[in-house]
């Protein structure tokens, strides 16, 4: 949907869903100060510091999707603070640097329930700033992670109950110490191509009701089988085309 003039008069708006990124559309969201839930499309770089301010103005909101036009444009929301409100967050684009170290995820992030990163294409390890969001129950990282390990460290996750990770192609170590993802239910590892060892600390894993492994090779399946770590854990598969 486009909106090009007067969607600033709609000040008792509570939900978006989809609104079109233009220049006057961006000024004038920061109006909607009842919005609760957004979803934005074809962001551009260029929008990103009015965004910003216009968002700082939605206290009550609480859901956020934001798709940036296509995987190069970078998305930047290092300048907003906090969304007290905030439980979702999808966010579809190029992250810029440093943006998990920003109050969005830090002090204004402990209300997050579900997070779900795409095309952020980060250089470094996300999970140790991802991790201080104490609440999370749902997070999808797709394409998010650009490096080749992984570690779900101890006391990491504690209320996480769904967790998947795709399309990450240079990961190839995947570690769990014992006492991360304690409430973890489902587990989903979808073209994980690099991966060649199956992932130490999945044994721990007590709770875990689904574990997947999707898109796999026909030589990644046969170290599953013959995985005696993880053969009391019901799990699935499919290999790649």
């Amino acid at each position: 949907m486009r909106i090009r003039k007067g969607l600033s008069n709609l000040t008792n708006l509570q939900t978006l869903n989809t609104i079109e990124a233009q220049d006057d559309s961006i000024k004038e969201l920061g109006e909607l100060r009842q919005l609760r839930s957004l979803r934005i499309c074809n962001m551009k770089e260029t929008h990103c510091e009015q965004f910003c301010s216009s968002l700082l103005e939605m206290q009550l909101l609480n859901q956020l999707h934001i798709s940036m036009s296509d995987e190069d444009e970078v998305l930047k929301l290092n300048k907003l603070k906090t969304l007290h409100s905030l439980q979702k967050l999808i966010l579809r684009g190029r992250l810029a640097e440093g943006t998990l170290k920003s109050p969005l995820f830090q002090e204004g992030g402990q209300k997050l329930h579900g997070l779900y990163l795409v095309w952020s294409c980060l250089r470094e390890d996300p999970l140790p700033y991802i991790s201080r969001l104490s609440n999370l129950t749902e997070m999808h990282l797709t394409s998010a992670y650009n490096g080749g390990k992984l570690v779900f460290s101890k006391e990491w996750f504690s209320k996480l109950k769904s967790l998947a990770l795709r399309d990450l192609p240079h990961l190839n170590e995947l570690v769990i110490e014992e006492g991360a993802l304690a409430s973890i239910h489902i587990f989903q590892l979808v073209n994980l191509r690099k991966l060649t060892v199956v992932p130490p600390g999945l044994e721990f894993l007590a709770s875990l009701q689904r574990l997947s492994f999707l898109q796999i090779t026909e030589e990644f399946h046969v170290l599953l089988n013959e995985c005696s770590r993880i053969q009391h854990i019901r799990w699935q598969y499919s290999t790649q085309d």
